[in-house]
């Protein structure tokens, strides 16, 4: 993906994510930016992502994507999210689903 991505030239934010569960971290906010920190790291250092193009910011487990209530679950929560970011209006973004789907239909 890497390779995508800087070719492409654009904004990029990497997102770190925690499970609501003790660590060896004084808490999960600091784990879930070093791991976004981590992801960035490599992508500057080793992909040539522009350093000026890409954030990292760590949520924590304020954005969990289900509960934590067993151990399966909790792992799905422990992730880093690499979003590409954008200026064009929402009316424009609310078209690239349907570009997806047109381009998968005809590659």
């Amino acid at each position: 993906m890497a390779p995508v991505l800087e070719s492409a030239h654009l904004e990029l934010s990497v997102e770190g994510h925690a499970a609501n569960a003790i660590t060896n971290y004084p808490s999960v906010w600091e784990l879930s930016s070093e791991r976004a920190v981590g992801v960035l790291r490599f992508l500057v250092e080793q992909c040539r992502i522009p350093a000026g193009s890409i954030g990292a910011v760590g949520y924590g487990s304020a954005r969990q994507v289900n509960d934590d209530s067993t151990e399966a679950l909790r792992e799905l929560n422990r992730r880093v999210d690499i979003v590409v970011l954008s200026s064009q209006s929402e009316g424009v973004r609310e078209l690239i689903p349907e570009a997806l789907k047109e381009k998968a239909a005809h590659p």
